[in-house]
Order: structure tokens, then C-alpha cells, then sequence
């Protein structure tokens, strides 16, 4: 009697432990494995919807990095990662931008010592299209607005941080180039959007020139925002005054 007594008590433990999991942020799986994780989910062209095959996961754990590749459907799965941590995935396809994902696996690992947790995090990717270019002017002496190009600024675009990691945070990408003698400037292979910015974007991606001047040895920087890049044919020009 004492060993059946024993065997409906475990099933009722096991049937609570189980029914409490509906409410957590992830899914959860009784199994018998230790307290890790998986991230899943699909890598597909943002525009076409189309699945990138080949396309890589790329997650740091310990100082090793754990990699996934899409399938023929874009699918991939990184598995075997310790719960209760937020990880950085990088994502990274031939031809598109590298963008950059904070992932949550935030399931207390001692609420499921024996369950595997699953977040799903889809990525679209975008192509490598956009250009922005533009003049910087020179504002230095006389001030801006200034019809003066300024040989050799510095101009820089950083799309490192843009989304605000929620849990977009950006692309791992940062350009710079040198204006000409007319103080032209153009920034090609950015990621292109057709709706004017990127899913999952919070801050404004800002175009920045530099110019160190050789009269005063005066460091002088001027920025302006973008709202959104755009592929192909569609280039924006932004101009940028120096002074």
C-alpha cells in the first residue's frame, strides 16, 4: 500500500510542476536534461520573405561560440544554452547586414531543474543596397548654412546601436569615409529598407561629420538624423555643416 501511496504522490507533484509553466515567458518541456535552453526560430529576407538557407546564429557562452545554421526553410535552433542569462545573437547571411539580437532566456533555472526552455526569436534580414551621400560644408569660418564643400571630414554612420535593444539592438556595422575636394561624401553597402526604417528600430540613425581644423586645432562635429535608409535607386542626400 506504502508503494502505491508513493507513486500517486509523485504523479501529483509532477502534474503541478508542469501546469505552472503556462505562465512563463518561454515554453518549457519536461525532460531529463540539465537547465538549459534553446533559442529557435527563422532567418528569411525581410522584403521577399523568402528562407535563407546557410544563414548563421552566432551566440558567445563562456567564451566559446556556439553556432547555428538556417536550413532549406531558414530555421535554426541553438541549444544547450544555461537559463536565467540574456545572450547576444549575431546574425549573419552572404550579401545582407549583421544584425544583432539580445535574446532573454530569463527562466529562473531552479523553478525547472529538470526543463528545457525555448525562446523564438525570427530575424529578417536586409540586403545590402542603400547608399547615402551627401556634401559637408564648411561653417568653420563663416558660419552655417555655407555653400563652402569641406575637403576631408570625417564622416561617419553607426548603425551599432539603433534599435534599442528591445530586443533589437542594431547592425554590426559602422562606416566611415572622407569627403572630396568639393566636400562630397557617399556610404554604399548600408541596409536597405523599403518602408523607410527597420523592424524593431527606436533611435534614430544619425550621419556625423568630423574635421579637425588645422588653424586652430579645434575638433569640430556636426550630425544629422536619418529616419530610415532605403535600397537601390532611392538615395538620400544629407548635407551637413560644419561650424
Amino acid at each position: 500500500m506504502k508503494q502505491i501511496f508513493y507513486v500517486i504522490a509523485s504523479a501529483l507533484v509532477i502534474t503541478a510542476f508542469v501546469g505552472g509553466c503556462g505562465q512563463q515567458t518561454a515554453q518549457v518541456k519536461q525532460g531529463n536534461s540539465s537547465p538549459v535552453g534553446s533559442i529557435t526560430g527563422e532567418i528569411l529576407d525581410v522584403d521577399t520573405n523568402a528562407p535563407l538557407a546557410g544563414a548563421k546564429a552566432y551566440v558567445l557562452v563562456n567564451g566559446n561560440y556556439q553556432v547555428a545554421e538556417a536550413n532549406a526553410q531558414g530555421a535554426y535552433t541553438i541549444s544547450n544554452l544555461p537559463l536565467g542569462a540574456v545572450y547576444t545573437v549575431t546574425y549573419t547571411a552572404a550579401g545582407y547586414a549583421t544584425p544583432i539580437y539580445n535574446v532573454g532566456l530569463n527562466v529562473n533555472a531552479s523553478q525547472f531543474p529538470q526543463g528545457n526552455a525555448v525562446v523564438q526569436q525570427d530575424v529578417g534580414m536586409y540586403s545590402l543596397g542603400a547608399t547615402i551621400s551627401g556634401t559637408v560644408t564648411n561653417g568653420i569660418t563663416g558660419g552655417c548654412p555655407s555653400n563652402t564643400g569641406l575637403q576631408g571630414a570625417t564622416v561617419t554612420l553607426d548603425l551599432r546601436d539603433i534599435g534599442d535593444g528591445n530586443p533589437f539592438v542594431g547592425f554590426d556595422l559602422m562606416a566611415t569615409v572622407t569627403t572630396d575636394a568639393s566636400g562630397d561624401y557617399e556610404i554604399t553597402g548600408l541596409p536597405g529598407s523599403i518602408y523607410g526604417n527597420f523592424v524593431g528600430q527606436a533611435n534614430p540613425v544619425e550621419v556625423c561629420a568630423h574635421i579637425i581644423s588645422t588653424s586652430n586645432n579645434h575638433y569640430y562635429i556636426q550630425c544629422t538624423n536619418v529616419n530610415g535608409l532605403y535600397p537601390d535607386a532611392i538615395t538620400p542626400i544629407r548635407n551637413v555643416c560644419v561650424g
